[in-house]
């Protein structure tokens, strides 16, 4: 290894020593703080270097010198420190390993990831702590749930289709139902930590970026369960808007030189979605206050999921038939189709064909325009039959003013 990147290496592990020696240090640890830190993760570091000119066993050495110290604190405490728990002490071993980590492996960005993530746990430690401790046993099984379908069922399924067009695959179907139970786990979450409006509106925002319809099938169910939470209006609809901005995103990555010509028409209606959701939200500011936490409802909405996972399935295979049978003479009927549930597979194929020149621009950004107006149809009509009070008049006011704007732009502009 150059010298140069010896240095970088090593400064980067002074650094994330100093990080956590600081947070341990405002924690005013007994054991270590912010100059033992930087020490044991160059010790780690050092120790590691010594082995690559062929001194074996030194990180192995360094790590037993550095328990043997710790159990001699440990030793030391007195009954009042003892029932502090193990973390400083987790902690300097955990950053020893990232200094030897930082000497020899590759995966520099990795490693410097998981410091930060380090020093992120050390200082949400009384926040951690609180949310545990407030949650029932019904979130905690909502938690566990979320557990069992995402990291066990998951990985197991098989990653291919078996139909003649090759759309149903069980794994991604499976992730709908991993992408709804994940939103409203985390959105439940949110709105019982902060207050029911601004944890409501953040998990519009946030989820928008992954899966707007997962986020309105989600919210729905609370304005059912919760009527008097009006704040999922605005979100539902924000959730629409921040969509749009995702969909931006994918054009600029996979095509930047059609990204020019989309913009303009995109950006019109993210707008027209933007002053709806600020609209929507001046409309309930004055009306809705915060209440209890939200109770009586499933936190992980599991059923809801797989209904929905089941019906994304039946719209995929439906698309896929209409592209069987129509063809290109078909592209507004596919795009009609599939932009029910998905609007990101139309838009990534669309901008190949604009791409291949196989379609004009102009019919290209009309054809993602038509699968975004028929996604917001769709969540219109989940609104409808799901939402309740008046969160659901509202959103199903502004889809509809929304999608009829939408629906003249696509004709005459």
């Amino acid at each position: 290894m150059a010298a140069d990147e010896i240095i970088f290496r090593g400064a980067l592990t002074l650094a994330l020593g100093l990080i956590i020696g600081f947070q341990r240090e405002k924690k005013e640890s007994s054991l270590a703080g912010i100059r033992t830190f930087p020490l044991f993760a160059l010790t780690g570091f050092f120790c590691a270097l010594l082995e690559t000119v062929n001194i074996p066993f030194a990180v192995v050495a360094g790590l037993l010198s550095l328990a043997a110290i710790i159990s001699m604190m440990i030793l030391k405490r007195s009954p009042e420190e003892s029932s502090g728990g193990l973390t400083t002490e987790i902690s300097a071993i955990f950053i020893y390993l990232l200094g030897a980590a930082l000497a020899v492996l590759p995966q520099v960005e990795l490693i410097v990831v998981a410091g930060g993530i380090c020093a992120l746990l050390l200082h949400l430690k009384e926040r951690m702590h609180g949310m545990v401790k407030g949650m029932n046993w019904s979130e905690v099984h909502a938690v566990m749930q979320f557990v069992l379908i995402a990291f066990v069922i998951l990985p197991l399924l098989p990653d291919e289709a078996y139909d003649n067009f090759q759309v149903l695959n069980i794994r991604k179907i499976w992730l709908m139902v991993v992408l709804i139970t994940g939103i409203s786990v985390v959105s439940f979450s949110v709105r019982k930590m902060k207050s029911s409006q601004s944890g409501t509106l953040w998990t519009g925002v946030l989820g928008g970026l992954i899966s707007s319809t997962a986020v309105t099938m989600t919210l729905s169910r609370v304005s059912a369960l919760q009527p008097k939470t009006l704040s999922v209006a605005p979100a539902i609809i924000i959730a629409t808007a921040v969509a749009f901005i995702r969909v931006l995103t994918e054009i600029l990555i996979v095509s930047p030189r059609i990204f020019s010509a989309v913009i303009l028409p995109l950006s019109a209606m993210f707008l027209i979605m933007l002053i709806s959701s600020t609209i929507a939200y001046y409309q309930i500011k004055k009306e809705e206050v915060d209440g209890p936490p939200p109770g009586g409802q499933e936190p992980s909405q599991l059923k809801a999921a797989i209904v929905f996972a089941i019906l994304f399935a039946g719209i995929l295979y439906l698309s896929a038939w209409a592209k069987s049978e129509f063809g290109e003479r078909g592209l507004y009927a596919v795009s009609l189709i599939s932009g029910l549930i998905d609007v990101d597979a139309i838009t990534l194929s669309t901008t190949q064909l604009i791409s291949h020149k196989s379609i004009s621009t102009d019919v290209g950004w009309r054809l993602i325009l038509v699968a975004f107006l028929s996604n917001m149809v769709f969540k219109t009509a989940i609104v409808g039959f799901i939402a309740n009070g008046r969160a659901r008049k509202i959103v199903i006011i502004h889809f509809l003013a929304s999608t009829l704007a939408g629906t003249l732009f696509v004709l005459f502009a």
